[in-house]
């Protein structure tokens, strides 16, 4: 279903999980839009409820890459399904599209709930990326301006998901049973994995 050798992108620095948006876009998918269609939606009548069209145009491409590979089926639960649900099924998506924060769950993230130590400080993900510089030469090199704003996005994510408090501390979650079993069917174990890391 999902992007086979997965390449690390740092298009999520444009927003975090964009509940709001991506409930949006996901909604005129089940109503039988394509991407094209939506896409001039977005520019012509600002169906995102943006103060300007080029930012509807920047949160529209980042969602269509994290919702492109996707199916119906998945488009209606992020679209009928309760707001829980919905948002997981949306961190699944963000996850899917982003490598780094694939990543950053199942090492960083899941050593935490491991080990105990629920505090999830900046420094955790600081000490991710250096150690990943260190230890993967695919790793990207980018600027510690970019890095920085895809860790904040990351957070963000995690918060907006119930993973994550105010105050950083991460939480325990129980994985939707719907989405479960579409990842489960779909064979989708590693994303599952990602949404399982507090158990």
């Amino acid at each position: 279903m999902k992007k086979v050798g997965k390449k690390y992108t740092a298009d999520m620095t444009a927003g975090s999980l964009l509940t709001y948006e991506t409930r949006i876009i996901a909604g005129l998918l089940v109503e039988g839009n394509d991407f094209k269609q939506i896409r001039q939606l977005v520019e012509k009548q600002n169906v995102l409820q943006k103060r300007s069209i080029e930012a509807a145009k920047r949160m529209f491409s980042l969602i269509k890459n994290r919702l492109d590979d996707f199916d119906a089926e998945f488009y209606k639960m992020i679209y009928y399904a309760d707001a829980d649900t919905a948002k997981q099924a949306i961190l699944v998506a963000t996850i899917s599209n982003s490598l780094i924060m694939e990543e950053f769950m199942l090492s960083t993230i899941r050593e935490k709930y491991l080990t105990g130590d629920r505090q999830l400080t900046k420094a955790a993900w600081n000490r991710f990326v250096d150690n990943s510089r260190l230890g993967n030469p695919d790793f990207p090199k980018w600027s510690e301006q970019t890095f920085y704003k895809i860790g904040d996005c990351i957070y963000r994510s995690l918060n907006e998901a119930g993973f994550l408090s105010e105050e950083n501390e991460l939480q325990a979650v129980y994985v939707s049973r719907e989405l479960k079993v579409y990842l489960e069917n779909k064979k989708e174990y590693q994303l599952l994995k990602c949404l399982e890391v507090s158990l």
